[in-house]
């Protein structure tokens, strides 16, 4: 189980890695680029990660729990007023957070087309952007956005369900999620973008 802790604690280091193509682009000496930029990183990495780790473990040692509001004592009004902001701040990102969940679903060909994905109904166009107000939704149309975005919401709190400890599957998404964003997604398009050169 370490391997995922590690995996999701570098990820969290190398956040920058998807601004290195703009960085990069905007350089007056590109050729020299990579070598400031592996200096940099190494001397942040040494000098304020290790730093404060260190720091951290020393002055606190194993006895910090791994979610930060586990520590407050629960008879104290700040630390329950601290957890009670805490859980609205949660649950207000969570509404902005499943937005594009919903947005891609919602583009879906099945959910447009009202059937699976390879049925051989045709496409319908999207209208040309007019000036004309959109027509107003049918009580179907109505009832399919609230049951779909429902099904969405239920499908993660059953999720949510099965894995009780949040801390795994923080661990699990972050070190999957961050692996692919920080990792491969950077090379690949700089291999796209830089393929001739």
């Amino acid at each position: 189980m370490m391997i995922p802790v590690v995996c999701a604690t570098l990820n969290s280091l190398f956040e920058g890695n998807q601004v290195i193509l703009n960085i990069y682009a905007e350089s007056t000496k590109p050729q020299k680029f990579f070598q400031t930029t592996a200096i940099a990183v190494i001397s942040l990495s040494v000098g304020i990660v290790a730093t404060v780790g260190y720091m951290g473990y020393i002055a606190f040692g194993n006895s910090v729990k791994s979610v930060i509001i586990y520590n407050f004592p629960n008879e104290d009004p700040l630390a329950i007023t601290v957890k009670l902001c805490y859980l609205l701040t949660i649950s207000g990102s969570y509404v902005l957070l499943v937005q594009p969940v919903f947005h891609i679903v919602e583009s879906c060909l099945c959910y447009k087309n009202g059937g699976c994905c390879c049925c051989s109904r045709p496409i319908e166009e999207e209208p040309a952007e007019s000036d004309e107000e959109e027509k107003p939704w049918t009580c179907l149309q109505y009832f399919k956005f609230l049951l779909v975005r429902f099904l969405i919401v239920a499908t993660i709190l059953f999720l949510s369900i099965l894995v009780p400890n949040v801390n795994i599957m923080l661990i699990i998404s972050g070190s999957v999620c961050g692996t692919i964003v920080n990792f491969w997604i950077p090379v690949l398009f700089y291999n796209r973008a830089y393929n001739g050169s």
